[in-house]
Formats: C-alpha cells, structure tokens, sequence
C-alpha cells in the first residue's frame, strides 16, 4: 500500500513540477526585470506604460496581462495591514 501512495505523490510531484516550470509565473519576475532595465537604458523613449519597453523580448498579450495582475495586486496592497488591524480590535 506505501508503495502504491509513492508512486502517486511521485507522479503528482513530477506533473506538478514540469507545469510550473513551464508556466507563466517564472516569466512574470522576467518581464518585470526586462521592463526596468530597458526603461533606464533608453531614457528618451517614451511609451504609455513602463511594461511597455519589454515588448522586444514578450508579446503584446503577455505584457497586457502583468498589467492587470500588477493593477488588481495594487488595491490588495492595504488587505493585510486591515486584518492585522481589525484582529487586534476582537476581544
């Protein structure tokens, strides 16, 4: 029986691992690191959004989805200060 369940957390494991490695959540870090870099080095360009400038290494609909994950993240920003706040008003 304990061979059969290693067997099963092995596969799930693998399948796991190679879907993140694949995915585009490594590429998110990337893209922002290649947007920063880019927009110091060419500081004459102007572009509507600083994601923008990485546009020579990602694609158009890649750039746009950081963009709403990095405008959604923004208004969670203040969540963890509430709860910390509201938990220590419960008596």
């Amino acid at each position: 029986m304990g061979e059969f369940f290693k067997c099963i957390g092995v596969t799930i494991y693998n399948n796991g691992y190679r879907c993140l490695v694949n995915s585009n959540i490594n590429f998110f870090p990337n893209l922002i690191k290649h947007a920063i870099s880019r927009k110091w080095k060419g500081k004459s360009e102007k572009r509507d959004h600083w994601l923008d400038f990485a546009d020579d290494k990602y694609d158009k609909q890649f750039i746009d989805d950081v963009k709403r994950v990095l405008s959604v993240g923004f208004v969670f920003i203040p969540l963890p200060v509430f709860w910390a706040l509201y938990d220590q008003q419960v008596i």
